[in-house]
């Protein structure tokens, strides 16, 4: 999971965040053989530009990438127990090959990524963690990868 990508703000649009994925991205499938590597996105909808970042620039940066986005209404977890979740983010996959991610494997990332981000499980009484993992269970046995430059057809959260 990439979480954060900064560059600082004098260097943006040089080429830097793309020449960072482009060393680490083949070390990170040797290393790990993940089932895929995925990114969190703002949604520009519910996030505007500001010192950090303007979040359609973040959008065309991974579009020119390849990523693919998951037609899901994603938050991101609380990174710490005084953060609250984000939410307004999108869940974007930087496996330009695949058409699709197994729900079961992607299920079980989020169960354990609420658990090692937010200390504890989510469990049935976490509301907006049942919608999310409802979602992708609506997709049957697969959640397809739509290009990125559909993330405007996913619902706003």
């Amino acid at each position: 999971m990439l979480t954060y990508l900064a560059v600082r703000d004098d260097q943006r649009g040089l080429g830097v965040g793309t020449a960072l994925l482009e060393a680490a991205l083949p070390g990170w499938r040797t290393a790990v053989r993940p089932v895929a590597l995925l990114a969190e996105i703002e949604d520009p909808r519910s996030h505007s530009k500001n010192q950090y970042g303007d979040p359609d620039a973040r959008l065309r940066f991974y579009e020119r990438l390849g990523a693919q986005v998951l037609p899901i209404q994603y938050f991101q977890p609380r990174l710490a127990p005084e953060l609250p979740r984000v939410h307004g983010m999108f869940l974007a996959c930087l496996d330009s090959g695949l058409n699709s991610i197994s729900a079961d494997a992607l299920a079980n990332f989020l169960d354990n990524y609420i658990a090692d981000c937010e200390g504890e499980p989510a469990n049935s009484s976490d509301l907006e963690y049942s919608k999310l993992t409802e979602q992708v269970r609506s997709w049957g046995d697969s959640v397809p990868l739509w290009p990125l430059a559909k993330w405007s057809e996913i619902p706003p959260a």
